[in-house]
């Protein structure tokens, strides 16, 4: 729906783009003619696996950064669950017993350990809203900016837009598997 010609920003052309996105440029390329006029828009991919979303489309510093804050994040819900564990709140047979019982049980916690708990949960949220919200805005960035620097110190274009653009199924499930095990 985009013409090969039309401008995405600083002289890149849909045409491009398309080259350097390779895969699902059917979302991506009309995505960034709309991001001319806004910087938000909806990425659900970026929402759910922000690290790793980031990783496979070489945006690797963000990707990083997104995996590091949420390994952070989590740690911070930790000493939480710890607690509940030796509560014994974990061997709950439903979640409504579990709260149950957490609720009886709050009073004796730690309140660092319930407010650290509560900042690792929202920057947890936070993180996924950032990437799901900016990540389309920031991967049009990332797309001009490698094209106009391939276009300024390329010799062969094309094979650099293959090894510079594109998508990393290897880089996805480095970035998901990493934060969710580590």
């Amino acid at each position: 729906g985009v013409k090969p010609d039309t401008e995405i920003e600083d002289g890149v052309t849909a045409k491009d783009a398309a080259k350097f996105v390779l895969s699902n440029t059917m979302r991506y390329i009309p995505k960034f003619v709309s991001l001319k006029s806004k910087k938000i828009s909806w990425n659900f991919m970026a929402f759910f696996f922000p690290s790793g979303w980031f990783l496979s489309r070489k945006m690797y510093k963000n990707g990083i950064i997104a995996g590091l804050l949420k390994i952070i994040a989590t740690m911070l819900s930790l000493p939480l669950a710890k607690v509940m564990y030796n509560l014994g709140l974990s061997d709950s047979a439903s979640y409504y017993d579990m709260a149950q019982r957490l609720m009886e049980a709050l009073p004796s916690i730690n309140s660092a350990i319930i407010f650290a708990s509560f900042i690792g949960a929202w920057v947890n949220i936070a993180i996924s809203l950032i990437s799901a919200l900016f990540g389309d805005y920031l991967y049009k960035k990332h797309t001009v900016s490698s094209i106009r620097k391939l276009k300024a110190e390329s010799e062969n274009i094309e094979l650099d837009f293959l090894k510079k653009g594109g998508v990393s199924l290897i880089l996805f499930f480095v970035g998901v598997f990493a934060v969710e095990y580590i």
